[in-house]
């Protein structure tokens, strides 16, 4: 003989939609909510300092060892983590958390020269310019080819960078640009050091963009 099992009966869907429902369902589990019309739980925010700190692997601090990071790395060999809703280097995090914001333009260059590095003391603020410096003294800049005016990719001269740095900012970047016939970024690479970093002489300025320019 054929089965027959009696419909569950309705009962009003708990978010006051005022649609109905099967007061259980087939296995006779209770139901209140429609598909879809159950409140989503508040996802748990964890600190950013909780978060970070789980993933540091610290050593006695009477040392001068690493702190290295444990978590997810970039291709370069850095840590990484999401950080006010963007992915960030965990030692540019590290230098926040314990030391405020990093001002504009600036880089945060390490002691220890190790990158999964994110200890407090080991990491310092530089400009570009120091931390090209900073690779050429230590040996770890990678040279592919011949740098500054001897390549031929080049469309100044030494004396020009020189020059371009000493009259900035007393003129903008546009008219270095017009004259030298070189594009605005180029201009404002070289201003910053991200470009020409390695040339001594007069130091490339921390450019902030103007707000006519």
């Amino acid at each position: 003989m054929a089965r027959y099992t009696l419909p569950a009966p309705l009962a009003s869907c708990a978010c006051d939609c005022g649609n109905s429902l099967p007061s259980y369902d087939s296995r006779g589990r209770s139901k209140q909510w429609l598909r879809g019309h159950a409140p989503k739980r508040p996802r748990k925010l964890q600190p950013v300092w909780e978060r970070f700190w789980r993933f540091v692997n610290q050593t006695p601090e009477w040392t001068d060892g690493c702190w290295e990071w444990i978590g997810s790395l970039r291709s370069t060999g850095y840590g990484q983590l999401y950080f006010k809703g963007k992915p960030a280097a965990a030692h540019r995090v590290s230098y926040i958390l314990n030391n405020g914001p990093i001002p504009l333009g600036m880089f945060v260059c390490h002691t220890c020269d190790n990158p999964r590095c994110v200890r407090p003391d080991h990491l310092w603020l530089g400009t570009a310019a120091d931390n090209t410096h900073d690779m050429d003294v230590k040996g770890r800049a990678v040279r592919r080819g011949p740098r500054g005016e001897r390549s031929s990719k080049s469309k100044l001269t030494i004396a020009q960078v020189q020059l371009i740095r000493i009259r900035y900012p007393a003129e903008s970047i546009t008219e270095l640009a017009r004259e030298y016939s070189v594009s605005f970024n180029s201009i404002r690479r070289i201003i910053t050091g991200a470009s020409w970093g390695w040339l001594p002489g007069e130091q490339a300025f921390n450019y902030v963009k103007p707000a006519l320019e």
